[in-house]
């Protein structure tokens, strides 16, 4: 058995989407790279948090949004998944700063899903986060 790597909060590696979220920042930043360095790195288990706003789907860590998508996130891990090498991911729904569900999130990635090749992506969970 060979053993992968994972992160947490794994998209907590880019630039806050605010200036103002740089601050709060420096106190949630677990990782100083985006999700391409950390698959280059070995890792295969991703902790994908997003929230949405303004129809846009971003990393999100509280009142910290990413400049990262969920379609940017997804279509890079298309790219490189494959059946022999396969990426492991939990969606998780932010929903305690920004107005969101599971619900919605599991929508809006079931069409970047829906044209992957079997078994190279697994999503291993949709949940909504505990409201604070």
């Amino acid at each position: 058995m060979i053993l992968k790597l994972g992160t947490q909060c794994s998209l907590s590696g880019y630039s806050p989407l605010s200036w103002w979220m740089y601050v709060l920042s420096i106190f949630k930043r677990r990782h100083s790279s985006g999700i391409p360095q950390q698959y280059f790195a070995g890792v295969r288990y991703f902790d994908l948090v997003f929230s949405e706003r303004d129809g846009v789907w971003y990393g999100s860590d509280g009142w910290i949004l990413y400049k990262v998508s969920l379609e940017a996130t997804i279509s890079f891990l298309r790219s490189v998944a494959s059946p022999s090498d396969p990426v492991y991911f939990r969606l998780v729904c932010d929903s305690s700063h920004y107005s969101c569900s599971a619900e919605d999130l599991a929508d809006s990635a079931k069409p970047l899903l829906d044209d992957a090749t079997p078994g190279s992506l697994i999503v291993t969970c949709v949940v909504d986060n505990i409201k604070t």
